[in-house]
């Protein structure tokens, strides 16, 4: 087996990031953990197309590599695109993603050290890979890796989110979307939560989303009332421009999924709706500015399912009391 290299040696580490946005944001303390126990180390990094703005995650001037399926379609396409990095000679590959071609992407590399999680029988490709700990939250999840290549105990995740002035913030941005339709608000539901919430805490409204989600926050705009103080941005905003628009918000309403997580590099006050996926694995915990609401009184909660096995629409979510909704919200930013 290859030795791990000392810090001394400065050593060349190559991370395939996760391809979907909260989970991107969530690597960056796998990322800060590297660069604690290697400083000095090259880092470089492997991104789905689309993704290689997110802010906050990957250092100024680290070499990316943006990856495309379309461009690189199948296993064929995955080793022709990892044979491309080869010349860069790495030392070591954290493979983020459980995906078989994932590894595939990390052998083409030619990299000694191969660090990943045992799944999809990808064991082969790797050189060091690992058993999967089960209920463990994501961002510690992709931390672990590190820590079981180096045999180490894991120590608690630094804070990495900037201090930010609360006077300089205003109003109130909102998420109501997810790729997973069981995440997502229901157009009336959202309706009814933003036109009570707005009632009981009256400030500017910013409606975000990426330009898929922009027919169904369209929809939701426009059914809310006229005399609402409302902006809609969907469809409009790069990543690094969102990222600025939750930072300047006074708090943040979201759906589970990318855009709340990046409410953590502000610092930004962010209430999470729960119904599918399970806060303790994939919720802003990581972070302290952050409170998670669920219906809580269904038998299925929390599934992992991306379409509701019960209804059309989510239960969890339509079921979910607007009141607690603004109850959470008012304990969030201490008007409670």
């Amino acid at each position: 087996m290859t030795s791990v290299p000392s810090p001394a040696d400065r050593p060349r580490i190559l991370i395939r990031l996760p391809n979907w946005l909260g989970d991107m944001v969530m690597s960056r303390y796998l990322v800060a953990a590297i660069q604690q126990e290697f400083p000095g180390a090259v880092l470089g990094f492997i991104v789905k197309k689309g993704l290689e703005s997110c802010p906050g995650v990957i250092p100024a001037g680290a070499p990316v590599y943006m990856f495309s399926k379309k461009e690189y379609p199948g296993l064929r396409g995955v080793y022709r695109f990892g044979r491309l990095l080869k010349r860069d000679q790495w030392d070591m590959f954290f493979s983020l993603p459980d995906s078989f071609s994932a590894a595939v992407m990390a052998w083409a590399t030619g990299t000694p050290m191969r660090i990943g999680y045992r799944k999809e029988g990808r064991n082969f490709l790797l050189t060091h890979a690992y058993g999967k700990p089960s209920g463990m939250h994501r961002s510690d999840l992709y931390r672990n890796l590190l820590y079981q290549f180096l045999n180490k105990e894991m120590p608690a995740a630094l804070p990495l989110a900037a201090s930010v002035n609360d006077a300089s913030r205003d109003g109130l941005v909102v998420n109501i979307n997810s790729e997973a339709i069981s995440r997502r608000w229901p157009i009336e539901k959202a309706v009814s939560v933003l036109r009570d919430v707005y009632a009981a805490l009256p400030m500017p409204v910013t409606l975000v989303g990426s330009p898929a989600d922009k027919p169904q926050v369209d929809a939701v705009a426009a059914l809310l009332p006229p005399d609402m103080q409302v902006t809609n941005l969907a469809g409009k905003t790069s990543l690094p421009e969102l990222a600025e628009v939750i930072g300047k918000a006074r708090w943040m309403l979201s759906a589970d999924s990318g855009p709340a997580h990046l409410a953590a590099l502000s610092d930004t006050p962010v209430l999470v709706t729960f119904g599918a996926g399970d806060e303790h694995e994939t919720g802003p915990a990581f972070f302290q500015r952050h409170a998670v609401v669920r219906l809580g009184k269904l038998p299925c909660e929390p599934c992992r399912s991306n379409t509701c096995k019960l209804a059309k629409l989510p239960p969890c979510l339509l079921q979910l009391e607007n009141e607690r909704i603004i109850s959470s919200a008012r304990a969030l930013l201490g008007l409670s």
